[in-house]
């Protein structure tokens, strides 16, 4: 998830039934279909 952060890429469907562990403990991601890059554009509080 920091690698992805560092290339400006947001999952938007990160939950436990995206997250696979191995036998080995080994933890990936899964399901990147609505994954969504992000551009470079200065974002906006209307708030």
């Amino acid at each position: 998830m920091a690698f992805l952060e560092e290339v400006n890429i947001v999952h938007r469907d990160l939950r436990a039934a995206n997250v696979l562990v191995g036998k080995d403990e080994t933890v990936k991601v899964a399901d990147f279909s609505l994954t969504q890059i992000l551009r470079d554009t200065p974002t906006v509080d209307s708030g």
